[in-house]
């Protein structure tokens, strides 16, 4: 949604007010909106709304997966990482929902109109990003830094302590992504540097287009990887979060 802002081939606020779309999944969106229309929370059958566009796992769709199953049971467009669909298909996934799912059955839109197999992702996709990253105040980079390395030792895969506590497996809390992405295999330092050389200007630019748009309850939606769609298509996203 960045880059389609940015390049003005959208009208600022129509992610956030539900027009560029037509029904959609954006989780952390206005549960009465368009923009969670195709959500579904838990499946609660005596409480249908519950949970019903939550931005944790409580929302079925939530999260890359979330969306890529929006996908497959819902929707006609997903906006994804590179490695979602491989994640989800091909027997990769154990969920009752992405059995028999094959990758070769979806297709990449690229920004220039055509169309690619996923596993050309390298020369079709809207823009690349850097992994999830802990970021902190340069004061306290050291401490953060040494205490995550600590951990990591201790709780990370393989770690000394892992049955105790695992940092990249949040399914003994019943949930999913608590700490870190669940397929997380580790953490590595990144040397010193300004955060803008670190993201890249593209990307910069990207998200900071989509703060520009002056929206209800000041939403600000995480960035994305992946396809371009017609405005009547159904669209499931990551999520959106409110921020102040």
């Amino acid at each position: 949604m960045g880059l389609l802002l940015a390049e003005n081939k959208t009208t600022s606020c129509d992610p956030y007010n539900g027009t560029y779309f037509g029904e959609s999944c954006v989780p952390g969106a206005k549960p009465a909106s368009t923009l969670c229309s195709l959500c579904v929370g838990q499946r609660d059958p005596t409480d249908p709304t519950k949970d019903k566009c939550a931005t944790t796992s409580m929302e079925q769709y939530a999260g890359y997966s979330g969306a890529f199953r929006c996908l497959v049971e819902k929707g006609d467009v997903s906006f994804l990482k590179h490695t979602t669909v491989f994640e989800n298909t091909d027997g990769t996934s154990k969920e009752d929902w992405a059995r028999g799912l094959l990758s070769s059955h979806y297709r990449l839109l690229c920004t220039n109109g055509s169309q690619a197999a996923v596993t050309d992702y390298k020369s079709c996709h809207f823009t690349e990003i850097q992994r999830l990253t802990v970021m902190t105040r340069p004061e306290a980079r050291e401490s953060v830094l040494q205490f995550l390395k600590e951990q990591q030792v201790k709780h990370g895969r393989g770690g000394t302590e892992e049955m105790s506590f695992a940092m990249f497996n949040s399914s003994q809390f019943n949930g999913k992504h608590l700490l870190f992405s669940d397929s997380t295999q580790c953490l590595t330092e990144i040397p010193t540097t300004d955060y803008r050389a670190f993201l890249t200007e593209n990307f910069i630019r990207a998200t900071e287009s989509l703060n520009a748009c002056s929206s209800p309850g000041k939403l600000h939606i995480q960035p994305w990887v992946s396809v371009k769609v017609e405005r009547s298509q159904r669209c499931c996203a990551y999520y959106v979060t409110e921020g102040g």
